[in-house]
């Protein structure tokens, strides 16, 4: 119920901006796309939908690319999907700090937590956990959202870490010469400029 009248809210709030030509932020949108899932979900199993309508959309959040994540105050995991389910390990009613695999991959979830906690939202916030001796970069949308005087963390979580490989190559790039591999005219230019600065 939290969540499909979570969803219902953000739904209407963002409809209302469309109506009142107000901008809408680029997280908002991406917030509605992920919970309308999630949000379906939810009314299906409290309002019997036909079996076709709940095989589609259980289809489509198997398939969706982003990990969804629901914990209530004490960081206990409400609902998620099942990316989240395999990226983490863990199960509802699970502390999330106990599914992430080490105590370092624990710590940067209490990070992201502590940040959500002073600012409401986040957009775009680069985590890198590391399972089995392999980097995994994400990339987290989270908000924190009163239902019923109840307060819960929602995390819209995708891996970013074939991204956060191009971007490394690319700022290689730009400062190193190809065929050499030494550092180039304009990493020398910028190191010159900051020395002189």
């Amino acid at each position: 119920n939290y969540v499909y009248g979570t969803g219902i809210s953000l739904t209407l709030s963002i409809v209302a901006a469309l109506l009142h030509s107000n901008p809408i932020l680029p997280g908002e949108i991406f917030l509605l796309v992920s919970f309308i899932p999630m949000v379906i979900i939810i009314a299906r199993e409290n309002y019997s939908f036909s079996p076709g309508f709940t095989k589609h959309y259980n289809k489509m959040i198997e398939k969706s690319p982003i990990a969804l994540l629901v914990l209530d105050r004490d960081f206990v995991i409400i609902e998620m999907s099942d990316r989240a389910t395999n990226w983490f390990k863990g199960d509802k009613n699970d502390p999330i700090h106990q599914v992430l695999g080490s105590d370092e991959n624990a710590m940067e979830m209490m990070k992201l937590l502590t940040v959500l906690q002073m600012h409401h939202e986040i957009n775009d916030y680069r985590m890198t956990m590391c399972y089995e001796e392999t980097e995994v970069h994400f990339s987290i949308i989270a908000s924190i959202i009163e239902v019923e005087d109840q307060y819960y963390y929602y995390l819209l979580v995708r891996d970013v870490t074939n991204e956060h490989e191009q971007e490394q190559m690319i700022f290689h790039l730009a400062y190193h010469d190809v065929l050499t591999n030494l550092y180039n005219r304009t990493y020398f230019t910028e190191k010159m400029e900051t020395i002189f600065d």
